[in-house]
């Protein structure tokens, strides 16, 4: 005769409590509001310079990046808005006729 967890938990419902708005954008969309145009950072990784461009993407800009000689890369804030690149369509696949038999049967 064991009870249910839910059943033997009982919860206290509140009503009227605010709901606290998000004080972190993260890292790179902070440091990326921190930067003026012109300004550069330094990543290590294509994926910092990745995760950037999608925070200026956010803002409305964009960012030009360079690799160096040592692997990492340069990234500037630019001041070019982001410019939204047609989706290219992929070509229709041609339709192909079933295989068909060309012997005759023969009685």
């Amino acid at each position: 005769m064991s009870k249910s967890i839910a059943s033997a938990v009982q919860y206290k419902i509140e009503s009227g409590v605010a709901i606290p708005e998000r004080t972190s954008r993260g890292v790179y969309a902070s440091t990326f509001a921190a930067m003026k145009t012109g300004d550069r950072i330094i990543c290590q990784k294509m994926g910092q310079v990745l995760s950037f461009r999608a925070a200026a993407k956010a803002a409305g800009c964009s960012v030009i990046a360079h690799k160096l000689d040592d692997g990492s890369y340069s990234v500037w804030k630019s001041d070019k808005p982001t410019v939204a690149r047609p989706v290219r369509k992929k070509a229709a696949a041609p339709i192909r006729k079933a295989p068909t038999s060309d012997k005759k049967s023969s009685k």
